[in-house]
């Protein structure tokens, strides 16, 4: 049997000159498109969780819901971590799944205190139709 390798191949080595590659011009320096322009940071009003190697925020962000909670917590903790590290990433699974929770006890307290706002205010409305006058 013949020893598989470099020599016994026919198309080994075909992309090492950098000119024969297909994804040469990938590979230089990135120049902007025509009309492109760079984005204004967007500013910072209140704390934005951000990647521990990052300086400052993307230039794109939300802050519509801060995070809050043990969830949020959760995400605070977990971007003191590098984002190549899985406890960043298990920390930020678990804080999902903790704000799931959280967001279903919120939704049910909610309708509890809705229902017995109704149940309060028509046994209200009824007594008061109904009591004997004076």
């Amino acid at each position: 049997m013949e020893a598989v390798g470099p020599k016994n191949m026919p198309y080994w080595g075909v992309d090492l000159l950098l000119s024969d590659r297909p994804g040469v011009p990938r590979e230089g320096p990135q120049r902007p498109l025509p009309g492109a322009h760079d984005l204004a940071p967007q500013p910072v009003e209140s704390k934005v969780l951000t990647r521990a190697d990052l300086a400052r925020p993307t230039p794109v962000f939300s802050t519509a819901l801060p995070p809050w909670g043990l969830s949020g917590l959760l995400r605070r903790l977990a971007y003191r971590y590098p984002d190549n590290l899985v406890r960043h990433w298990m920390l930020l699974l678990l804080a999902d799944r903790v704000d799931a929770i959280e967001s279903a006890v919120v939704s049910i307290g909610r309708r509890i205190v809705r229902r017995v706002a109704s149940v309060l205010s028509l046994l209200g409305v009824t007594r008061r139709h109904l009591a004997p006058a004076h």
